[in-house]
């Protein structure tokens, strides 16, 4: 995943401006699609994304390396910054995107599904799923083009009515495409919607392949 300057002086105004916090807000559509579930779990259950979030969003500028890192690193200049003070839900809606994507896609899991801002009481849902992204890593590289990708990594919980664990996953979204960074942030929200759809769609399947879960809504339901 990655974003797209072709000049330049215009690749000194972006690192300027984004570094220093002169953010403009990044668009985000994210469409998960079909889940391939033979059945949906009898399950009620409760999808819990907090206000804030929790994630982490650091930024990286490098300029001794390529897409192919064929760049030689001859003087190559680097910073590092966590961003996540910067970027709030206004100008990145992770969260918005993340409760939308989990309710399109766990409804094709579950029979009932209920996103949630704060921790349920026990025995208010049969199972209160936790997704959650921890890290949002966006890097940057390049000279006179430079090239942006993007890395989620995340972890996914659930716990059964009585709170009792069912299922404990983690892992990291490597970057799945690069584009040239660009001035227009709706390459970046077209990359970051992609990357949040795959970590649904795979947070949908690790769903639908538990045998855990599917042992406990049989037991539930008897």
């Amino acid at each position: 995943m990655r974003l797209n300057f072709s000049v330049v002086f215009v690749m000194l105004v972006f690192v300027s401006m984004t570094m220093t916090g002169c953010l403009t807000p990044i668009p985000m559509d994210t469409r998960v699609g079909p889940i391939s579930v033979k059945e949906r779990l009898s399950l009620k259950v409760a999808v819990f994304i907090p206000t804030p979030p929790g994630y982490r969003i650091f930024r990286s500028f490098s300029s001794s390396r390529s897409p192919n890192n064929q760049f030689p690193a001859a003087g190559p200049t680097e910073a590092s910054q966590d961003m996540t003070a910067n970027y709030t839900e206004a100008l990145w809606p992770w969260r918005r995107e993340l409760s939308n994507a989990s309710q399109e896609a766990f409804s094709q899991v579950f029979s009932h599904v209920t996103i949630v801002s704060q921790l349920p009481e026990a025995g208010q849902f049969d199972a209160v799923i936790q997704p959650m992204l921890t890290e949002i890593h966006e890097d940057y590289y390049g000279g006179a083009i430079m090239w942006g990708e993007l890395t989620l990594a995340w972890t996914l919980n659930v716990v059964d009515k009585n709170g009792t664990k069912i299922l404990s996953k983690k892992g990291v979204l490597p970057p799945h495409r690069k584009v040239e960074v660009s001035i227009n942030e709706r390459d970046k929200g077209e990359v970051a919607s992609e990357s949040l759809a795959l970590v649904v769609k795979e947070w949908a399947q690790k769903l639908v392949s538990s045998k855990e879960l599917r042992d406990y809504a049989t037991q539930l339901n008897k």
